[in-house]
C-alpha cells in the first residue's frame, strides 16, 4: 500500500465519472492520487451511476439526489459508507455551501478534520448577489459554514485578504492556485496551425470559460461589435458551454454582430491548439478566482484583455503581460485589443513575458506535489 493521506473530495463537477475523454478535473485528480495512499471523489450527477475506478487509489463515486438541496444528505450518506471501509485522514469541500454542509456532517460525526475550498471571490460581492435571489441565502449560509472549517483554501491573495475580512482567522487560510497552477508543457508545444488556416487571414481573440452571467458575455459583444468597426478581420471564437449560451447567442443574432463565432465545449486536449492559434485572449468577467484561462494563454505565450477583477489582477500585469480594463468599459476593452492585434510585437513581447510568469510561479508539474501535499497535511494534522 502507498504510503501518504487518504483524502476525500466533495464537489460537484461529475465529469471524472461521465466524461468519455480525460478532462481537466479527472486529470488533476489523477496527479494527485499519485502521492497519495488513497483518493475518494464524491459528486453529483444527474443520473445513477456505479463509481468509477479512475486508479488503482482513485475512484469517483456519483450520487443523483432528486433536487440539488439534498446533495449534502446524499454526500454524506455515501462518505460515511466510504468511511466504514477505509481510513480517511482529512476532507477536502470544493465549496463552503452545498459540499461544505456535507463536510461539516462528516466532521460531526467521524471527527474527520475538513478543508473548505474557496475558489471564486463570491462571498458579499455585489455582482455575485445580484445572479440569484437565492445567493443571498447561500452568501449568509456560506459565510457561516466557512468559519467552522479546520483549513480554507483560497485560490488567490485577493480572495484571501477577503475571508480575512469576513472574520477567517489567517492562520487558517493557505493560498494554493486553482488546479495547482497550468500544466505549461501542454500549452506551449501546441500547434494552432489548422486552427488559423480555418479561419484564414483572421485575427483571432479567444475566449474560453463556461457561459455563465459570471463572465459578462454581453460585455464581449460590445467589444466584438465595437473591434469590427475598426478591424474587419478580427473573429472572436467563444469556446465554452453553460446557461447562458442561448442567450447571448440570441443577442448576438439579434444585434447582428457576425464577427463572433459559439464553439460550444471544447475537449480539453484540444484547447491548446485554440490557445495557440489565438493572436489575444480575453476575459470579461465581473469576478474570478484565479482564471486558468489566464495561466493557460501564458503558458501558451498569449497576450491578455480582462476585467480588472479578483485573480486576474494577480496574474496580468498590466502593460507587460496584458491589460486591466474596467467592468463595464468596453471602448477600453476594445482599444486594447486593436493595439495588440496592430502591434504584433508588442503581442509577442507581452505573451513571452506571461509565459515566463506561469514557468516560474504556475506550473503544475514543478508546483503540484509540493502544494497540495501541504494543503492536506495541513489540514490533516489539525485533527
Amino acid at each position: 500500500m502507498k504510503d501518504g493521506l487518504s483524502v476525500m473530495i466533495i464537489g460537484l463537477d461529475s465529469t471524472p465519472a461521465t466524461s468519455k475523454k480525460m478532462g481537466d478535473l479527472a486529470s488533476r485528480l489523477l496527479e494527485q492520487s499519485k502521492f497519495l495512499r488513497n483518493l475518494f471523489h464524491i459528486c453529483r450527477s444527474k443520473k445513477e451511476m456505479s463509481p468509477v475506478s479512475l486508479s488503482e487509489n482513485l475512484i469517483t463515486y456519483p450520487v443523483s439526489p432528486p433536487i440539488r438541496a439534498l446533495y449534502p444528505y446524499y454526500a454524506f450518506k455515501t462518505a460515511s459508507e466510504i468511511i466504514k471501509r477505509n481510513k480517511v485522514d482529512v476532507v477536502y469541500t470544493q465549496d463552503p455551501f452545498f459540499c461544505g454542509r456535507a463536510g461539516l456532517k462528516i466532521k460531526k460525526k467521524f471527527k474527520i478534520p475538513v478543508i473548505m475550498g474557496m475558489h471564486a471571490d463570491i462571498l458579499d460581492n455585489p455582482f455575485w448577489l445580484k445572479e440569484s435571489p437565492h445567493y443571498r441565502l447561500l452568501n449568509l449560509w456560506g459565510k457561516h459554514q466557512i468559519k467552522k472549517a479546520d483549513l480554507v483554501r483560497a485560490v488567490s491573495h485577493t480572495i484571501k485578504e477577503n475571508l480575512v475580512g469576513l472574520g477567517v482567522p489567517e492562520g487558517r487560510i493557505i493560498t494554493v492556485p486553482t488546479g495547482g497552477g497550468v500544466d505549461v508543457k501542454k500549452f506551449s508545444k501546441a500547434d494552432g496551425t489548422m486552427i488559423r488556416e480555418r479561419y484564414g487571414g483572421s485575427d483571432i481573440i479567444l475566449f474560453v470559460g463556461r457561459l455563465a452571467k459570471q463572465k459578462n458575455l454581453a460585455l464581449l459583444l460590445d467589444v466584438a461589435e465595437r473591434t469590427a468597426r475598426e478591424r474587419q478581420s478580427a473573429r472572436f471564437l467563444i469556446a465554452g458551454d453553460g446557461s447562458e449560451r442561448g442567450h447571448i447567442e440570441s443577442l448576438a443574432k439579434k444585434r447582428r454582430i457576425s464577427n463572433v463565432e459559439f464553439l460550444g465545449r471544447v475537449p480539453f486536449d484540444e484547447l491548446p491548439e485554440y490557445y495557440a492559434a489565438s493572436d489575444v485572449v480575453a476575459l470579461p468577467s465581473n469576478y474570478e478566482g484565479l482564471p486558468k484561462t489566464v495561466e493557460e494563454a501564458f503558458a501558451s505565450g498569449k497576450p491578455v484583455v480582462s476585467t480588472a477583477v479578483s485573480g486576474s489582477t494577480e496574474l496580468v500585469m498590466d502593460g507587460k503581460t496584458g491589460y486591466l480594463v474596467g467592468i463595464r468599459d468596453s471602448q477600453a476593452f476594445s482599444e486594447r485589443l486593436l493595439t495588440l492585434l496592430s502591434d504584433k510585437a508588442l503581442a509577442s513581447r507581452m505573451g513571452s513575458a506571461g509565459r515566463d510568469l506561469v514557468a516560474k510561479s504556475y506550473d503544475r508539474r514543478k508546483n503540484l506535489k509540493k502544494m497540495y501535499s501541504e494543503l492536506y497535511e495541513r489540514g490533516a494534522a489539525s485533527r
